[in-house]
């Protein structure tokens, strides 16, 4: 359980009336019977200095120590409490994660030759995972087009030919937004540029080693039906280049770029790797196509033929009203929509038989990271067909399906069981996946928390079916 860190005050402020307890006489502090009936405290120390942090907890570790109990400091990295106004001493909100590192392995230090310390609790998660290396852009360019000068080389000026999101667009129907796993693809995923997929940029926060990126950190299919793993590899890329606090939310860019036409008519599969140089805890996939000429007349296919050319002879632009970069018409991104595009549209024509595929890529797929350690049970949402795959550290044994309290049906991800104690580094993602709940782990002192729809980071906590939406805390073990 999480307990204030005041229960431990060495005035013994809170004391209570307990017979037999470990201290021999009838009364004893509130923080002790909290260690003498639990497995674990969090104790909720919310300071954001070394030093206070360590004395706060100081007579829980002490008790910890006594009678062989965990011991967890809990920290906090919101701005302000409760709706209350910030308390800046209180959080580490202002101060960051370097900041926050550095003042819990000194706490971690000072704890070194305890045996009950077990590591810090973060709150509130959702903000902590914000500090986290992560993807927040997808985007495919328009290279060696108008929009960016007719330059094929990678610079500042490729932003400019970037294909709005659906959002931003004039239309929302003519944006482009990446395709993700899980998702049935529209006019929006792909583009009908003549010079094929050219460039894609990938915006990535807090990049951990933006000079070591290379083709190595990433892979690329391409293919056209419902199963990229069967795709083949796609052409090397050109280049891959990072442009430092470029990207979305100050994020590092990384552009990439392919010959002309070397990527067309189908899709591309792109995949972030989680390497040393990304930062990233898991994978990251996302899906662009493309259709040459298609003006996405219908939701249902993707047909090149009469009414796109028709489409190109209705709606003429020119130099004195240049084309917008979303004009479905524009085929070859010259800010007009003339005859060059109404023979892109002609000599493009395809059928049902060669058409591009409104695909459906696969989203039960669940990455789980365990740098060491063990976990038995994962439930998430999804198909009795989900699959697993397990980066180093783990071999998932099933996946299997079996009914929750909810009445709900759950895939569960068992994977072989190791140590039972704490678990340093243990960290967890399920991605493109709604997690729905855990049911009663064997594993105690463990606690995991749901952000956005994924179990991300920490280690499992014992708990009892349907309660898994309640968990707020994340242990940071070791």
């Amino acid at each position: 359980p999480a307990t204030a860190h005041f229960f431990g005050n060495p005035s013994g402020d809170f004391m209570l009336d307990w017979p037999g307890n470990p201290t021999g006489t009838s009364l004893k502090q509130l923080h002790k019977h909290f260690l003498d009936v639990y497995d674990y405290v969090s104790v909720l120390a919310f300071r954001d200095t070394q030093n206070f942090l360590t004395a706060f907890v100081l007579e829980e570790v002490q008790y910890g120590d006594l009678i062989g109990k965990p011991v967890v400091v809990g920290v906090e990295t919101t701005e302000g409490m409760n709706g209350e106004d910030p308390q800046p001493n209180m959080t580490f909100f202002q101060e960051g994660e370097v900041f926050m590192e550095s003042v819990l392995a000194g706490v971690t230090n000072d704890y070194s030759s305890s045996t009950a310390f077990a590591g810090f609790a973060v709150q509130d998660f959702a903000n902590y995972i914000e500090w986290a290396t992560s993807v927040s852009g997808r985007h495919i360019f328009y290279n060696n087009s108008a929009f960016d000068g007719n330059d094929p080389a990678v610079n500042t000026a490729d932003d400019g030919a970037i294909a709005p999101d659906p959002g931003p667009s004039n239309d929302p129907w003519l944006g482009k937004t990446a395709l993700l796993p899980g998702q049935t693809a529209t006019f929006r995923n792909y583009t009908s540029y003549n010079r094929g997929i050219n460039g894609v940029m990938v915006d990535i926060k807090n990049l951990t080693n933006p000079a070591g990126l290379s083709a190595a950190d990433f892979e690329f299919r391409v293919g056209n039906d419902n199963n990229p793993g069967a795709w083949v590899t796609a052409p090397a890329a050109s280049s891959i280049t990072v442009r430092a606090a470029s990207g979305v939310n100050n994020a590092d860019r990384v552009t990439i770029i392919w010959s002309d036409n070397a990527i067309q008519k189908q899709w591309l599969q792109v995949t972030v790797k989680a390497t040393g140089n990304t930062g990233l805890i898991a994978d990251d996939v996302f899906y662009f196509g493309n259709v040459i000429g298609e003006t996405g007349d219908s939701a249902t296919d993707t047909t090149v033929g009469a009414f796109d050319t028709g489409g190109v002879r209705d709606n003429p632009t020119s130099f004195l009203t240049p084309a917008l970069i979303d004009n479905r018409f524009d085929f070859n991104r010259d800010k007009e929509v003339d005859a060059f595009d109404f023979g892109i549209a002609r000599d493009n024509a395809t059928s049902f038989l060669n058409e591009l595929r409104l695909i459906s890529p696969p989203s039960g797929t669940s990455l789980l990271s365990l740098a060491g350690g063990s976990m038995e049970e994962v439930l998430i949402s999804g198909s009795a067909s989900a699959t697993v795959a397990a980066l180093p550290g783990s071999v998932p044994s099933s996946v299997q399906h079996r009914p929750r309290l909810e009445a709900e049906n759950t895939p569960v991800v068992q994977l072989p069981e190791r140590d039972r104690g704490f678990t340093p580094g243990l960290v967890i993602e399920l991605r493109s996946v709604q997690v729905q709940g855990i049911e009663t782990l064997p594993i105690s002192h463990h606690t995991i928390r749901l952000v956005d729809g994924q179990l991300a980071g920490g280690t499992l906590e014992e708990r009892p079916a349907g309660n898994a939406s309640g968990l707020d805390e994340l242990n940071m073990i070791g």
